[in-house]
């Protein structure tokens, strides 16, 4: 197999649809048509993805962590802020 990305990304994505382990070996096969190094690439792929049960299976900020921002947001609201005539930034209630 020459080194092509796109080919093994093409592979990897469209197997990775199939959720039987079966189907996705068959598909596997013959989406790589007897390239073994194309074949070999895919499976490590989704080896890799598997194990941390995709990119998106543990989520970046805790559930919690929303809710203390949103109720932040909400207790706070957002500051206006204006210009004064030296060019100074100050709240609407006057403090800088």
């Amino acid at each position: 197999m020459r080194d092509d990305p796109g080919r093994i990304q093409d592979v990897f994505w469209a197997t990775l649809q199939l959720s039987d382990p079966a189907d996705r070996a068959r598909f596997l096969e013959r989406a790589c048509l007897g390239d073994g190094e194309l074949h070999h690439r895919v499976e490590a792929l989704l080896e890799a993805h598997d194990a941390v049960g995709g990119p998106l299976s543990t989520p970046i900020v805790g559930p919690w962590i929303l809710d203390l921002l949103r109720d932040e947001f909400r207790v706070r609201g957002p500051r206006s802020r204006e210009r004064d005539e030296g060019g100074r930034s100050q709240d609407r209630d006057g403090s800088v």
